[in-house]
């Protein structure tokens, strides 16, 4: 084969991060520089490197040039079929997952990429059970973390771990390191999962009805009590939720604990540190704001019999005013709805604590080891957090964690919107995900203070069981 030369543009990158998952780049200055490079049949990826150096705490810039990868055409494979479980519940983001993996096989010769999607419940029971017999998929997009996620997976010894290959491929150079070590950092370092974009849990709202009845999003929490109010004196629902499944009406909850509670303590609980407890005041507080807007009648009837399919078909069609969720919906918002979305944090309830909200990575992608396939599947998760991938999400409204050199012009105003409050606030945990058996207390708990079983003191009380054995099991 004749070898041919390519000039390829390398970036280099000074880049001050004052945030390292949420943040955007605040200011890049870009230098070229031309080299050449010899190689039979190319396939090359410009890395744009995020460079972070702190000195004595404070984050400075340094000028560091990129290596361009540059690799030779992949033999081709006679036959291989790449099994991928992906989580999500969005009929637009799985669409595009299959695209991008249509586009992979592409230039695999004889790799047939297919798509298995699964809802929350279903992925974290399915692929459990799969891995403890010695199966599953050859790649997978999972819940993250130590309790029903991916590291509990990895502890079980079930994963292909991924930190050396993270520096071969420049993932870590991609993406932030703070980015991808977020879910899995109390282990100390190994890398067993991948995410690659952002989700921010707040509050969606329908523009066009705001504009008609002149409101606008609040900067308070008392001006979201009145909000709400006004909203049910007008006669329409404030609030879309699915308690049936659990996990959908549990982020109201979350998001009113990280109005309440400072970020330490939140902090603390998701790494099962002793000291907090779920039934101390400000947790209380949290579920008595919620149990308060269940008897003003703020949620869509029957919310405890509904799914989360119908908590976002209330919200799209029209029928509620406001959806507290997660960012995995913007797609399917801004394509399905026919008014204009926003999005907005949840103001403090208490303004003395530092503002912060849910802004986490998203899920994550793993490799079981049980894959015939681990080179291939590596090369799949690689050009999963490529550029090219980075800006096929950022098109469909998402939050990629690609260190983008320039970020792009927003898609929609629903993104615009989204970008800002993760700047706005700081990052959060989903400090269940650390204690599944708590985790799940305290949908049933939520779900019965809803219907009137349990005080908001008593539903504390029964998580607190859960986690207060959970800490002990973890010391």
């Amino acid at each position: 084969m004749r070898s041919q030369v390519r000039t390829l543009s390398v970036l280099i990158l000074l880049v001050a991060i004052l945030a390292a998952c949420a943040q955007p780049t605040p200011e890049v200055v870009e230098k070229v520089v031309t080299k050449e490079v010899e190689v039979e049949k190319v396939v090359t990826q410009i890395v744009q490197e995020t460079v972070i150096v702190e000195v004595e705490g404070t984050p400075q810039v340094v000028e560091k040039e990129v290596e361009v990868i540059v690799t030779a055409t992949p033999e081709p494979i006679e036959e291989a079929n790449l099994e991928v479980w992906y989580l999500s519940q969005s009929p637009e983001e799985i669409q595009l997952v299959e695209e991008l993996s249509s586009a992979f096989a592409q230039r695999h010769p004889g790799v047939t990429v297919t798509i298995s999607p699964y809802g929350f419940d279903d992925m974290n029971k399915t692929i459990k059970l799969a891995l403890d017999s010695g199966t599953g998929p050859d790649v997978a997009y999972v819940s993250p973390g130590a309790g029903a996620g991916h590291v509990s997976y990895a502890q079980a010894g079930h994963l292909v771990e991924l930190t050396e290959v993270a520096t071969e491929r420049g993932w870590d150079q991609r993406h932030p390191i703070d980015s991808i070590m977020y879910w899995q950092k109390e282990l100390g370092g190994p890398i067993w999962g991948v995410p690659y974009d952002i989700t921010n849990v707040g509050v969606f709202y329908n523009k066009d009805l705001f504009n008609e009845l002149d409101l606008k999003p609040p900067q308070t929490f008392e001006e979201f009590e009145t909000l709400l109010a006004t909203l049910k004196d007008a006669g329409y629902t404030p609030f879309s939720t699915g308690a049936l499944d659990g996990w959908p009406f549990d982020h109201y909850f979350m998001i009113l604990v990280h109005a309440t509670t400072p970020i330490d303590k939140i902090e603390a609980l998701n790494y099962l540190q002793p000291g907090v407890s779920l039934s101390e005041d400000s947790f209380v507080e949290a579920a008595t704001i919620l149990k308060d807007w269940i008897d003003k009648g703020y949620f869509n009837d029957n919310f405890l019999a509904a799914s989360y399919q119908d908590q976002n078909n209330l919200f799209i069609t029209g029928e509620t005013a406001m959806n507290i969720g997660g960012t995995w919906n913007n797609a399917t918002f801004v394509q399905q709805a026919d008014f204009e979305v926003g999005f907005f944090p949840l103001p403090r309830v208490n303004p003395d604590i530092e503002w912060h909200s849910m802004v986490t990575p998203n899920n994550v992608w793993i490799v079981p080891k049980y894959t015939e396939y681990q080179d291939l599947a590596i090369d799949y998760i690689d050009y999963m957090l490529s550029g090219e991938v980075a800006r096929a999400l950022w098109d469909t409204g998402d939050i990629p964690t690609f260190a983008f050199a320039t970020v792009p012009e927003a898609t929609s105003g629903l993104q615009a919107d989204v970008y800002k409050a993760g700047l706005d606030t700081g990052i959060g945990y989903y400090y269940t995900n650390n204690m599944p058996e708590a985790m799940e207390a305290e949908w049933s708990a939520l779900q019965m203070m809803a219907a009137g079983d349990l005080t908001p003191e008593e539903a504390m009380e029964m998580i607190e069981e859960y986690h207060a054995e959970a800490v002990a099991e973890a010391q």
